[in-house]
């Protein structure tokens, strides 16, 4: 396998996030003739959509690249023994973050003249589409880029405890 492909996945996240980021504002100050206010209105109610396409396309290259690397999953720490319950778990600090997010940390940055964490529309279906993205496939996607591919590929480089490093400065 390619050493270059660690490397790849571990600054893939933020950079296809960026990318994706910067294609919907460029869509914005063409589609709303630069009103400043506007295309951060439409930014911010975009964030659900913009979270998803992100995580669905990392999910497939990174998909790509463990099928490219030979890599099954249970190389890379899953196992069905414990599945559940580790997605239970996760799914249930999602929500918590989430909830926090949203009902605690918004308010107070809304107060202090910020534009908040998000704005969602609720009667679009946005929270829910929000809701997949953060508690599901953000957190999939981290755990195999992160401590799964990641940490597994580095460790016969540099060790265990770089390996964690490096790709905890990652996360």
């Amino acid at each position: 396998s390619n050493p270059k492909n660690t490397w790849k996945i571990l600054i893939l996240p933020c950079a296809l996030l960026l990318l994706i980021t910067v294609i919907f504002s460029l869509y914005f100050v063409f589609t709303l003739k630069g009103d400043g206010a506007a295309i951060g209105t439409e930014i911010s109610n975009s964030v659900p959509y913009i979270l998803s396409i992100n995580y669905v396309l990392l999910l497939i290259i990174l998909f790509l690249f463990l099928y490219k690397d030979k890599i099954k999953f249970r190389q890379i720490g899953f196992t069905a023994r414990g599945f559940t319950t580790d997605l239970i778990i996760g799914a249930m600090f999602g929500i918590l973050i989430f909830l926090l997010t949203k009902f605690v940390f918004n308010p107070i940055f809304l107060n202090i003249g910020g534009n908040g964490f998000f704005n969602i529309k609720r009667d679009n279906g946005n929270l829910l589409l929000y809701i997949v993205s953060v508690v599901v496939l953000a957190p999939f996607a981290q755990e195999i880029i992160f401590r799964g591919y990641g940490v597994m590929k580095l460790q016969s480089k540099c060790g265990s405890i770089m390996a964690i490093i490096v790709t905890g400065v990652f996360f």
